[in-house]
């Protein structure tokens, strides 16, 4: 399968689209033209179109939404964070101007720092994975690991975890 990014008048991908080989290919040979001509006529009004490789094998990282394509380069890399970072071609992606990362922090524009992010609610604690914890553990385990498979929304006045109704 072939993969092809539509590029907006700034060459931002608004979209990733994969045409089949039966298209792309002539004598076992993938022709890009060919799959550039296929999207072109179901989609008239698209933008431009330019194959990225799915596991990075040419015009460096795969495609996605919002990457932009170097045309100079003849490669995607991925969207910039924010306007402060830089991209690094030895380490192949976007830095923040301080380094290194604290774990459980987010990047702050306005203040070109790390920060904690936003404390949920007034109970809540600051743990040593780097992150806010209720204090009380979440009913059935964890729900970044599917948990009981129901829904909880944290009470901060009763301090308790309450079933959301299905």
């Amino acid at each position: 399968m072939a993969h092809f990014a539509e590029l907006n008048d700034f060459n931002v991908v608004r979209r990733v689209l994969v045409v089949h080989n039966d298209i792309t290919t002539i004598d076992g040979v993938e022709d890009e033209q060919r799959g550039i001509d296929f999207l072109n006529n179901l989609y008239p009004d698209s933008g431009r179109w330019v194959q990225t490789s799915y596991n990075g094998n040419f015009r460096g990282l795969p495609a996605g939404l919002e990457s932009i394509y170097e045309e100079d380069k003849d490669r995607f890399i991925p969207y910039q964070p924010a306007p402060s970072w830089v991209w690094d071609e030895e380490f192949y992606g976007w830095k923040a101007p301080v380094q290194p990362q604290p774990a459980g922090h987010v990047w702050s524009e306005d203040d070109l720092a790390w920060v904690k992010p936003s404390k949920p609610f007034t109970s809540w604690v600051w743990d040593e994975t780097g992150r806010w914890s209720p204090p009380i553990t979440y009913p059935g385990g964890s729900p970044e690991y599917g948990g009981d498979g129901k829904a909880y929304d944290w009470d901060e006045e009763n301090q308790q975890w309450v079933l959301i109704d299905e």
